[in-house]
């Protein structure tokens, strides 16, 4: 029991850190990034757009994933 807890555990923490680093990034990238386009000082190109865009998404869908997965069990 002790050793399949210890297993889940540092997998679960494991994995936390990977999303957590990569939610982290995202937001540290687009808080850079939107000073200078709310106030127009810089232009973005069609890929920057992109970019943002699919990291939102990524956000979204981890967080929601996230939420979702703990509403399911907690019903358990």
């Amino acid at each position: 029991m002790r050793r399949a807890q210890e297993v889940v555990e540092l997998s679960l923490k494991g994995c936390l850190r990977i999303t957590l680093k990569e939610i982290e990034r995202t937001s540290r990238w687009l808080a850079k990034a939107r000073a200078p386009s709310f106030y127009g000082e810089r232009d973005f190109s069609s890929e920057d757009a992109k970019k943002a865009f699919q990291d939102a998404e990524f956000v979204l869908t981890e967080i929601k994933g996230a939420i979702g997965g703990y509403r399911k069990n907690d019903l358990r």
